[in-house]
């Protein structure tokens, strides 16, 4: 990858979230810490994307440094063809490729999102329930089950 300017992550690239007749919005899963590295490549290769990030601070060595990051962690979204798909998945670095089964609605809450970003509300990654918080199962087999999350062996147990 050559030393150009980072890109604008939020997809200020000149591709503004909307549709295109030839490009299709997708959601690409990336490997670990590769969101920015796809934004890249989306950059570099003239693919529209939208990276939402959020800011973050970190202590390191006793001093404060900023950094940003993801706002989903592992997911981009673009808006490709079926060639700009199959390289992405070549890339080594998106796993897997989510088809949106209805693109308007995607971009109305991608819309949503860029507009939370550029107001005054501080954004952040979706956090982890905690030991001891109560939960609701909302999907799957087991929704509407409630309980308190505990921790064993590093893995999260309802009970």
């Amino acid at each position: 990858m050559n030393k150009n300017p980072k890109p604008p992550w939020n997809g200020e690239n000149g591709a503004f979230i909307t549709h295109f007749d030839h490009r299709f919005w997708i959601v690409l899963c990336t490997l670990s810490r590769q969101e920015k590295k796809v934004a890249c490549i989306c950059h570099e290769t003239g693919i529209p994307f939208f990276l939402p990030l959020c800011g973050s601070a970190k202590r390191r060595n006793g001093s404060k440094t900023a950094r940003t990051l993801p706002l989903f962690p592992g997911y981009l979204f673009g808006a490709l063809t079926h060639e700009e798909r199959l390289a992405m998945l070549q890339s080594g670095r998106v796993f897997k490729v989510l088809s949106v089964p209805n693109e308007h609605t995607l971009l109305r809450d991608l819309g949503r999102i860029k507009q939370a970003m550029n107001g005054d509300v501080p954004l952040s990654p979706h956090l982890v329930p905690l030991k001891g918080q109560r939960v609701v199962i909302k999907e799957g087999p087991l929704a509407g089950l409630e309980g308190i999350v505990e921790k064993t062996k590093g893995k999260a147990k309802l009970s």
